[in-house]
């Protein structure tokens, strides 16, 4: 006789103990603290590494860059930028088959220095990411900005404020 908290009834219903979304929610959070720590130390080499061959990032406009490209945007704004703080919230995560979804918060300060002024960004965004497990453990296949609402020196900025935030210097 089964009971409800029988692990092989709860698979074959489609849902994932407990003890299962725990372990993903870990493994989703130690990827996103690796990928904020390589970001910030600028090791665009490790970043690449935590990226599938086919990663698409999409803006809240649904413009799309590759992996080459997002890349080259993230060296590029590089520059310039002194301090950079990035707090990131794992709101959800669930397995689709192979691969993983999870819903993402994350809050940022940018500061950036063209000469002697300074130019501060802040802001606050929600980022739908897909996943996928290769060997060396959970992969970035996609990352949709969802919401994204920013200040340029405590004003209101648009989402051009994003693009000049990433030239950088």
């Amino acid at each position: 006789m089964q009971t409800p908290d029988d692990t092989s009834r709860q698979r074959q219903a489609g849902t994932v103990p407990a003890s299962a979304n725990t372990e993903l929610a870990e493994e989703i959070e130690a990827l996103l603290a690796t990928f904020q720590d390589r970001l910030l130390a600028r090791d665009f080499d490790a970043l690449e590494s935590l990226m599938t061959d086919d990663f698409t990032y999409v803006d809240p406009k649904g413009s799309t860059l590759d992996r080459p490209s997002l890349l080259e945007r993230e060296r590029r704004g590089a520059e310039g930028k002194p301090e950079t703080q990035i707090e990131h919230r794992l709101l959800s995560a669930r397995s689709i088959g192979p691969d993983a979804e999870a819903l993402i918060e994350l809050r940022f300060r940018t500061v950036i220095r063209r000469g002697s002024s300074e130019v501060v960004y802040q802001g606050r965004g929600r980022e739908r990411v897909t996943l996928a497990r290769a060997e060396s453990g959970w992969r970035f296949r996609t990352v949709v900005i969802e919401e994204q609402e920013m200040t340029r020196n405590g004003q209101t900025a648009g989402d051009e404020a994003i693009e000049e935030m990433h030239r950088g210097a």
